[in-house]
């Protein structure tokens, strides 16, 4: 996540979906500065610690992060604890909304839709938590 806001914060923002769509086709970028809809204008990286980032979110509210989403594709609902969780294999972002005893919560979203709602076990209580070691920002959107 942190490259991906150091980028938004060098190219000075984002277009919107519509002038810009994803067309999950490799090829060079036509990013169109005259077409920036919203403008990154700082962020913060959060310590890798549940408690910290439990604050974080009573304070400020929701988190960017990033998360291997390998096993989301299997995902069908209820508790997700993954097996696979190393930093380096992070492919999508989501947003990190809420916690409780068991886990963080996050919801995915795709289009402007939510899909889901889903719990992350772990992290909670001193168990190894796959997420704190990728909730990486919080973006101040102009």
């Amino acid at each position: 996540m942190t490259n991906a806001y150091n980028y938004l914060l060098e190219s000075g923002g984002l277009e919107e979906e519509s002038s810009y769509p994803y067309t999950g086709e490799r090829g060079e970028c036509k990013f169109d500065p005259e077409k920036i809809a919203v403008k990154i204008t700082n962020f913060t990286n959060i310590p890798a610690d549940e408690n910290q980032i439990a604050a974080y979110l009573v304070k400020n509210g929701p988190l960017a992060m990033g998360v291997n989403a390998i096993f989301m594709q299997t995902y069908i609902g209820g508790v997700s604890c993954p097996l696979i969780c190393s930093k380096k294999r992070l492919n999508h972002g989501v947003l990190l909304v809420g916690y409780g005893a068991k886990g963080f919560s996050i919801l995915r979203l795709w289009q402007q839709t939510i899909l889901d709602h889903q719990e992350f076990r772990g992290g909670r209580n001193g168990e190894k938590m796959a997420i704190t070691s990728s909730a990486e920002g919080m973006a101040c959107v102009e």
